[in-house]
């Protein structure tokens, strides 16, 4: 079980120990009420320190599972972390992902503005409507990105971008990884339906991911000179 496994369970646990101090709170009271002063006294004090304990540790954990979703996913506790992208060393890696991600395409980006994009970052992908996530390994390298941004002014319906995996970090499920934790993102954003085009003759591998997903073929949402582009689309409803 990874980190944030067990994280949770300890949550849950801290959880339930204070539901049942709780539950117990007067029993405790009036069983101090009849042994002596001292006794009292000396119980109380420990009584107060593990409650406190205790809550302490919970309020802790929410702090940890709350922090402004900059830790969202951990895998082994050995392999990668996943942030929103909000710093400007942030913003520089995304940069320099992106710009990988296009040499390994190998395909001019003219037609969607790309240069513009890169110049402007985050741009759509920014917050109040998009998010720009980046994959970092243990020790703090990048390995890969991925994004969301609105398509259209209703907010319903966004498109997934930029999925990228770095080489060295291929195979040990950083892919699955990002589209999962980018598709949440997109739920909790409030989106109805998500969107991406993709391209068959360099992208197998991702499709058969989105597939898994969930992920259908839609009619094209925009022109593009890439005749092999295939549109897919998931509903973010179920």
């Amino acid at each position: 079980m990874g980190k944030s496994g067990r994280q949770t369970r300890s949550l849950f646990g801290g959880i339930l120990s204070i539901n049942h101090f709780m539950q117990n709170r007067e029993h405790v009271g009036k069983r101090l009420m009849t042994t002596s002063r001292v006794q009292a006294q000396v119980g109380l004090v420990h009584f107060i320190a593990s409650t406190w304990k205790s809550l302490r540790y919970g309020l802790g954990l929410f702090s940890h599972l709350c922090d402004n979703y900059r830790a969202i996913y951990t895998m082994d506790n050995t392999k990668f972390r996943i942030v929103s992208a909000q710093t400007a060393e942030d913003i520089a890696t995304a940069r320099d992902l992106f710009t990988a991600y296009v040499a390994w395409l190998n395909i001019d980006l003219g037609f969607q503005d790309f240069q513009s994009e890169l110049d402007f970052l985050p741009g759509k992908y920014g917050a109040p409507y998009g998010d720009l996530l980046l994959a970092y390994s243990i020790e703090n390298k990048p390995l890969g990105c991925v994004a969301v941004r609105p398509l259209d002014d209703s907010k319903q319906l966004c498109e997934m971008k930029r999925l990228y995996v770095s080489p060295e970090a291929r195979g040990m499920g950083l892919g699955k990884a990002l589209v999962a934790a980018i598709v949440q993102r997109a739920k909790d954003l409030g989106y109805k339906e998500m969107r991406l085009d993709t391209l068959p003759s360099r992208m197998q591998g991702a499709i058969v991911l989105y597939t898994r997903v969930g992920f259908v073929e839609t009619p094209p949402y925009y022109e593009t000179p890439m005749n092999e582009t295939v549109f897919l689309a998931l509903d973010l409803t179920r």
